[in-house]
């Protein structure tokens, strides 16, 4: 037997559920993570300084799913190094359909490599090959 809510019922349910990527990304900017892309409520623009960064990529931009952290990188100056990155691009290239957001942390450039090697180790990303906890990515 399926159960249908509709009406206010329906609306108040709906209003309940969090989507796991708002959740995902809602965590990004509590840890003070920004977005080039203007499509975020959270963007800024990428900076000329140090810091590390995310690609992540989805299958489809209205799933509920949260999205993958394919590649975790760092940069003396994310501007220029987020802008055409090699890796958003072979994303593209083996999946054409996919899409791929940025994200970055603005951080001393003291910190970057440690703030880079944990983030591969929190987020396992396919694409790091170098700190990640399971095997390689093929």
């Amino acid at each position: 037997m399926k159960i249908i809510i509709s009406g206010p019922a329906q609306k108040f349910f709906m209003a309940r559920k969090k989507h796991k990527r708002l959740e995902f990304t809602e965590r990004l900017v509590d840890a003070g993570w920004r977005t080039p892309d203007c499509y975020s409520r959270d963007y800024e623009t990428i900076p000329d300084s140090p810091g590390i960064y995310l690609l992540l990529a989805s299958a489809d931009v209205t799933a509920d799913e949260a999205p993958v952290v394919a590649y975790v990188g760092k940069s003396m100056c994310l501007s220029r190094r987020l802008n055409g990155h090699p890796v958003a691009n072979e994303i593209y290239r083996q999946a054409p359909d996919s899409y791929v957001q940025r994200w970055f942390l603005k951080l001393p450039a003291d910190e970057i490599a440690s703030a880079e090697v944990n983030s591969i180790r929190l987020y396992d990303p396919p694409l790091n090959l170098q700190h990640r906890l399971r095997s390689l990515a093929i």
